[in-house]
């Protein structure tokens, strides 16, 4: 554990500006069709290259439904408070209880849109889909809305 922690600690040296972040969230999952509710979690890389993020994650939902989740985030900043921050990642499926959406391997196209306080945490909405576009049979999509906190590692390590 220690030294995960002395890991996590170097990466942040080296992120300056933009701190590794932890992002929790709580909203829907499948608007729309069955609305469940899901709870996700994802670590969002601080260390950037033109803004250019890695992330990986994953949401659980109430019909015990499960995604697993690597991609890239890209922060656009507006003005000095707001970001709005399309992502896109390759996702596992895990149906559980839920809505069968045709094959394990999903994508995950998603767009946030946050406001970022003085102490680098970030508050905001997130819409996500989840889709096998088209690679198999069903291809419903699943569309989501999370509410999102995010806080900088530094501030948990």
């Amino acid at each position: 554990m220690k030294r995960l922690c002395a890991l996590l600690l170097c990466i942040q040296a080296f992120a300056g500006d933009n701190p590794p972040l932890l992002m929790g969230g709580v909203g829907l999952f499948d608007i729309g069709s069955t609305n469940q509710g899901a709870a996700q979690l994802e670590y969002r890389g601080g260390h950037s290259c033109y803004h250019i993020h890695s992330m990986a994650g994953m949401t659980l939902t109430t019909n015990e439904s499960f995604v697993g989740y690597l991609g890239l985030a890209y922060d656009i900043s507006i003005g000095e408070k707001y970001k709005l921050t399309p992502s896109a990642a390759v996702a596992g499926y895990a149906k559980g209880n839920g809505k069968n959406l045709g094959s394990f391997i999903q994508f995950r196209p998603a767009i946030e849109f946050t406001r970022t306080y003085s102490n680098r945490i970030r508050l905001g909405l997130q819409y996500s889909y989840l889709t096998n576009f088209g690679t198999a049979h069903p291809n419903p999509g699943v569309n989501n809305l999370m509410f999102l906190f995010g806080i900088p590692l530094n501030f948990i390590l």
